[in-house]
């Protein structure tokens, strides 16, 4: 089931952005995520500033980012299992300007090795509930959590409550996801696990998102799990 849903994620992101570039209009790429954007406003005045972006993509938010805090010296490490997602972060990064602020490494972000108390911002959007199994989603939330420095920030966003639809037969179809959680199975998770930080968002995003598989339309709809919280 796992390399099942896996060929799936790959294959679905692959052609994405092979035939999408970044920031284009009607497609998520379009713009970047708020929250992650108002973290990083709230940073600042904060000097070397060091991010992690798990399951990076080819730079929506990185790039945004680190435009933000060029000045104060930031330093955004982005993570994703696509050789072609950093590659096209390589591209996007020289053409936006902030080459020197973003380093692109290739590896599943369960196998990335987060040091403790190293990062002032972890974040990523949409990408953990394609790492192996809950299990191993539970230790990269630890991992993440143990390192973040003191007064650093986590952004989080999960997909939960996965639903597949035909849309001309109305059937439901079991969706193909590493790790399929219910959005209280979540919240769940972040409060046991961020229960001595200060949370400042915990909330839950509705989506949906049509698209063509084997001539088939498909509705695919989960409800993204979002915590933004800082460490005390």
């Amino acid at each position: 089931m796992f390399q099942k849903a896996r060929e799936s994620t790959k294959k679905y992101h692959t052609d994405l952005y092979k035939k999408s570039v970044l920031f284009e209009k009607g497609t998520w790429l379009e713009k970047p995520v708020p929250d992650i954007l108002a973290v990083g406003k709230k940073l600042t005045e904060k000097h070397n500033f060091l991010a992690l972006d798990l399951g990076s993509g080819i730079g929506r938010n990185a790039i945004p980012l680190a435009k933000i805090l060029q000045q104060n010296g930031v330093k955004i490490i982005c993570v994703d299992y696509l050789p072609i997602a950093i590659e096209k972060l390589n591209e996007y990064a020289k053409k936006h300007h902030v080459k020197e602020n973003i380093s692109g490494y290739v590896s599943p972000a369960e196998d990335f090795l987060i040091k403790k108390n190293k990062y002032d911002f972890i974040f990523s959007h949409g990408a953990l509930a394609h790492v192996k199994d809950k299990k191993t989603l539970l230790k990269t939330l630890e991992n993440i959590a143990n390192g973040t420095k003191k007064n650093g920030y986590v952004y989080l966003s999960i997909e939960s409550d996965l639903e597949e639809i035909e849309m001309n037969t109305k059937k439901k179809i079991k969706p193909l996801v590493e790790v399929s959680l219910t959005s209280d199975e979540l919240k769940k998770i972040y409060q046991d696990l961020f229960k001595d930080w200060t949370i400042k968002v915990l909330r839950k995003d509705p989506y949906i998102e049509h698209y063509e598989e084997n001539f088939k339309g498909i509705e695919w709809k989960c409800n993204f799990m979002v915590i933004v919280a800082k460490k005390n």
